[in-house]
């Protein structure tokens, strides 16, 4: 389908790509609106790959319909005796 890309650069503005701020608090601010937007894309990705997913599974058949992403384990449940 898609290429994923495994390169990490430096966002522009960033510490490390020489961002200007005035104080601290403009530089938690803009760090803050940043996470926010990396969660959101983050989680359209997510929600792209389970409706991909559920589509394969549509067409091809198998799979538990729409409601099988709530069924999945999440990251605390995948075991490692309480580490």
């Amino acid at each position: 389908m898609g290429q994923f890309s495994m390169e990490i650069r430096p966002l522009p503005g960033s510490l490390l790509g020489g961002n200007q701020h005035s104080n601290t608090f403009e530089l938690l601010a803009d760090t803050r609106a940043k996470i926010g937007t990396l969660m959101l894309a983050i989680n359209a990705k997510r929600e792209f790959w389970l409706a991909d997913v559920n589509l394969s599974a549509a067409i091809y058949g198998g799979g538990s319909g729409a409601g099988s992403s709530a069924a999945a384990p999440s990251v605390g449940d995948a075991g490692g005796g309480g580490h």
